[in-house]
């Protein structure tokens, strides 16, 4: 059986272009995407202060603005939580994988390592 061959054709900039596309779309949150909308949410609503518009179309463009801007700080306000949540976490495993090893404190102090097992003792 003949070995297969890696693929060596040359590949265009429009496909590596697209694939670096793809896998950093993967890895992005939403707020990202919120974060860019913000300038063309408010270029399309600038509109209502050039022009003389009804009262009612005045209020519905403004609803619809103060709507998406509540909807984006609701989303930050929940991506700074679960950013700190996972960086307590983070903090959590070191400081238990380092500092908080059983092995750690035995080392760094012999004499408390011997008194934490009679201290055991006595309590029961």
């Amino acid at each position: 059986m003949p070995k297969k061959q890696p693929d060596t054709s040359p590949v265009s900039l429009k496909v590596l272009f697209i694939k670096g596309f793809k896998e950093a779309h993967r890895r992005r949150p939403l707020s990202f995407y919120l974060l860019l909308l913000i300038p063309l949410v408010l270029l399309l609503g600038a509109h209502i202060f050039r022009r003389p518009v009804s009262l009612l179309h005045f209020a519905g463009i403004v609803l619809l603005l103060f709507l998406f801007f509540w909807i984006i700080m609701i989303r930050a306000v929940r991506d700074l939580f679960s950013l700190y949540k996972q960086m307590r976490a983070e903090q959590l495993r070191v400081y238990q994988e380092t500092l908080g090893s059983a092995e750690f404190k035995a080392s760094s102090n012999p004499a408390d390592a011997a008194e934490v097992p009679s201290q055991q003792k006595s309590e029961e």
